[in-house]
């Protein structure tokens, strides 16, 4: 009973979070009405609501009743989520978008435990302290070798991270939220997490994110303990920019040239799925380009329109993949999960799940 009681009042509370209402504001849209003293037992993990109350709560908070008896796998709070510089975030939003998180982990673990689905260890390419981009770039060099991948475009960063056992997570989120990964703990498995924000709306940029985060999970441990939150975040953006677009390309690319024209700098972007931003950031990194182009390049950024419209616009088209939605249908079709319990999971109509159902 300890146990349930615990998990009610910890469900309950992330459940409000997500809906970012007070407890006030929660008493105020519930029926039968309750008092904020009794929502605070609830989430003080004092008493439990009997049936009648456990679905106008439920109601209230547009969650399945079931939801407020899903034991905790991990901790959200274990996720360490930032944001870009200049976004404002509230606190409400940041702790709905932790909820939500949890969540679409949470689901999508679910199912990989019903269809047996075994976690990935992801192997340390190192055992070395890391402190600079010249150690970020050898670190990508080394998995671009062992995932065979040469010098080559990567065409669906998504797809790649799948198949090498890396659970990558869509979860909505406010202004400045990009992404976030972690080891997720799941029964005797521990799954590899990237969650990333799919209203991201240049392709480019949310790529570049997903090798960003990758680098969190592979070398958290290893930076340098002198190292800023900052300059470790300099670096996962070196590793990142690398595993898109390998030093030995852009160096046979650009190397001697003492003039370099926008459709150059496209046809890279075009080709390799990283933004006009990150390539010249790394002709400046690898001293292709001196600081004097650098900054003519930002100055031309932020002053002439059609630089602006071009650093701003996507070149580069990677369609989503759709494991998520294949592993729900597979359950149902292994008879492990029902109709209903689809719609819960991939957060839709049943009529839409049975509509899907059909076959041929």
């Amino acid at each position: 009973m300890d146990d349930i009681l615990y998990i009610f009042s910890k469900r309950l509370r992330q459940a409000r979070k997500r809906a970012k209402l007070s407890m006030d504001e929660l008493c105020g849209i519930m029926e039968p009405s309750v008092s904020k003293q009794t929502i605070s037992k609830y989430e003080a993990g004092k008493c439990m609501p009997n049936g009648l109350l456990m679905i106008a709560l439920a109601k209230a908070l547009n969650v399945e009743i079931e939801y407020f008896a899903r034991p905790f796998d991990f901790d959200i709070n274990e996720l360490s989520i930032s944001f870009r510089k200049k976004a404002s975030v509230s606190t409400k939003d940041l702790d709905a978008l932790k909820v939500d998180i949890q969540d679409d982990i949470e689901r999508y673990l679910e199912l990989e435990t019903l269809l047996g689905n075994k976690s990935a260890k992801l192997e340390p390419l190192t055992k070395s302290v890391l402190k600079t981009s010249d150690d970020m770039r050898r670190m990508a060099k080394l998995l671009r070798d062992k995932w065979q991948l040469g010098n080559n475009p990567i065409l669906n960063v998504k797809e790649l991270f799948e198949s090498k056992g890396v659970v990558v997570i869509n979860t909505k989120g406010p202004d400045g939220f990009d992404g976030v990964s972690g080891m997720i703990n799941k029964g005797n498995d521990i799954f590899p997490v990237v969650v990333i924000n799919p209203t991201i709306d240049i392709c480019e940029r949310k790529r570049l994110t997903m090798f960003h985060e990758l680098a969190h999970l592979l070398f958290n441990d290893l930076f340098d303990r002198d190292l800023l939150p900052k300059e470790k975040e300099k670096l996962c953006n070196s590793f990142a920019n690398e595993m898109l677009l390998p030093e030995n390309v852009a160096r046979n690319g650009f190397k001697g040239k003492r003039q370099i024209h926008l459709p150059e700098l496209i046809y890279f972007q075009q080709s390799y799925g990283i933004s006009l931003e990150a390539i010249v950031y790394k002709l400046h990194e690898l001293g292709l380009i001196n600081d004097v182009r650098f900054r003519t390049f930002q100055f031309l950024k932020n002053t002439k329109p059609f630089m602006k419209k071009a650093v701003s616009t996507s070149m580069f088209n990677e369609s989503d993949t759709m494991r998520f939605e294949a592993m729900v249908y597979k359950a149902i079709a292994e008879g492990l999960i029902s109709q209903e319990r689809a719609a819960v999971l991939l957060k839709q109509p049943l009529t839409d799940v049975q509509y899907n159902m059909e076959t041929i």
